[in-house]
């Protein structure tokens, strides 16, 4: 795929989990990049199945 911009882009890419961005879309950004875009991720969670930091340093788990 060919992707041709215009000026300075800059594209944000929002997930959830750590690896969702390699999983969704690392075609699209390398894609980007190469056209010259700076592309910033953004990670909601750190991906410790929904549990809290405090509780992780415990390993305490959700039933």
């Amino acid at each position: 795929m060919t992707v041709t911009l215009t000026g300075h882009a800059q594209v944000v890419g929002v997930v959830a989990r750590p690896d969702d961005a390699e999983i969704t879309f690392y075609g699209a950004r390398r894609c980007w990049r190469d056209a010259g875009a700076t592309v910033t991720v953004v990670i909601a969670t750190h991906g410790t199945n929904g549990v809290s930091r405090r509780d992780s340093a415990t390993d305490a788990r959700l039933n």
